[in-house]
């Protein structure tokens, strides 16, 4: 069993690599926009409930989909044409935790000063026309992720999450602040 699993990890680890070379020597003979490719590593192993037991209102289709498609807006935004960002979430943590005592489809995820921060533990890699800028894994992480306003009045279930991920992208990838 733990032959097969890492079989299959390493062919998915090189099917990943594939689609990396082959978007950069794309990326090598035409200028086209900049692309984020985003693969999420094992999510059955996450920290956040949601990921193992799947009875919230997020389920953990919902919140991949969410997370790949604010890294791909990002990315269309703030990197230069012809900028490859890969990006391997590794594991998540959402703010608060799911109140798992009520009754089912009645869920609430609870988000106090008590409840656990936002957290994403990740991989990149940034390219430039096949040459490496920047490569990194490193744990983000909002401690205050209550004071921010734009996500505290938000209607969107994931907008601590997507506040996070857009601080650490300027910072990361904008401002060019190094991995800590």
């Amino acid at each position: 069993m733990a032959r097969a699993r890492t079989a299959f990890c390493a062919s998915r680890r090189a099917a990943f690599m594939l689609t990396i070379l082959a978007l950069g020597a794309a990326l090598g003979a035409t200028e086209v926009k900049a692309a984020v490719i985003v693969q999420f590593v094992h999510p059955e192993h996450y920290t956040d409930s949601t990921f193992r037991n799947a009875a919230g209102s997020l389920s953990p289709k919902i919140v991949m989909d969410e997370v790949g498609r604010e890294l791909r807006r990002l990315g269309e935004r703030f990197l230069p044409p012809g900028q490859v960002l890969s990006v391997e979430i590794l594991d998540i943590q959402l703010a608060g935790y799911n109140n798992w005592w009520s009754f089912p489809g009645n869920d609430v995820r609870i988000v106090s000063n008590a409840a656990p921060p936002p957290r994403f533990k990740l991989r990149y890699a940034l390219r430039s026309k096949g040459k490496l800028l920047a490569a990194s894994e490193e744990t983000v992480a909002d401690i205050n992720f209550l004071m921010n306003p734009s996500a505290r009045f938000s209607s969107d279930p994931l907008a601590y999450e997507k506040a996070l991920l857009d601080t650490w992208f300027r910072d990361r990838f904008v401002g060019r602040k190094p991995a800590t």
